[in-house]
Parts: C-alpha cells; structure tokens; sequence
C-alpha cells in the first residue's frame, strides 16, 4: 500500500486529538519537531524568504491580490 504524507499544524489540544483517533482507527503515525515553531519563522529564515513575504503582505495590504481554486493531484 503506497505511503502518504500529511503535514498538520494545529494547536497542541487538537494535535493530541488527531493523534487520539489515528491510534484508535489503527493508523500508524510518525510525528517530527522542526527547528522552526511555525511557518512564519520558516519564511523569515532567509532574505529571500524574508522579501518575498513583505512583497506578499504589501501586495494584501493594497488589495492586489488573486482568488484561486485548489487544484486536485
């Protein structure tokens, strides 16, 4: 059976309840800390990241942003 990847980012209570229902469904689970806490720690973690980040939240803040559909592999 192919293995999939599912990475989740929840608070600590909901994480433990995720794990709660894999273990009671028989799901097998691995989970891995990261040197980052968060994806805002990851996107500041270079300059590159760090600019395209302030062009994104410069492009919110003067309304030019684009609506799109999530897209099925």
């Amino acid at each position: 059976m192919p293995t999939q990847t599912l990475i989740i980012e929840a608070e600590i209570n909901k994480i433990r309840a995720l794990k709660a229902f894999l273990t009671a469904f028989g799901i097998s689970y691995r989970t891995e800390k990261t040197k980052y806490s968060d994806t805002t720690d990851y996107l500041l973690s270079s300059q590159a990241n760090k600019n395209r980040l302030h062009e994104s939240i410069e492009q919110l803040n003067s309304g030019k942003t684009e609506v799109h559909g999530l897209v099925e592999s």
